[in-house]
């Protein structure tokens, strides 16, 4: 029920935002209705996923994490600017820090079940 709650909240506030802009320049549900479409697509693939098994993505953490490290080591060198500053690739249409987050909680929850610590905080001086 949040879930739901925060998305139509949200839709609301792209509507309230862009109510003005998108009557001058097309109709007044323009942009909203885009807002819509990528939350029901968004709710799909919820939906898709909450079906499959927790185990099933562990044979997916270190692969995943290499090509995360290996993407974001590529923006480093491929150096594209977007609005001043270097955070994506090919014309700034992947970002590898989203990869990288998701590769994040993949591996911790893999670590966490396997018993070893993905942070070890109480090693730290």
């Amino acid at each position: 029920m949040v879930v739901i709650s925060l998305t139509l909240f949200g839709i609301l506030m792209v509507y309230s935002a862009s109510a003005d802009y998108s009557y001058q320049i097309y109709d007044h549900l323009r942009i909203s209705s885009c807002a819509i479409e990528v939350a029901r697509l968004g709710a799909l693939v919820m939906f898709i996923l909450a079906w499959i098994d927790y185990h099933w993505w562990k044979k997916f953490a270190l692969p995943l994490m290499l090509v995360a490290i290996f993407a974001l080591v590529a923006v480093l060198i491929v150096q594209d600017t977007r609005l001043g500053s270097v955070r994506s690739l090919f014309r700034g249409s992947i970002q590898p820090s989203e990869l990288a987050k998701f590769g994040i909680v993949i591996t911790c929850r893999y670590g966490y079940t396997t018993g070893a610590r993905c942070l070890k905080i109480s090693t730290w001086p």
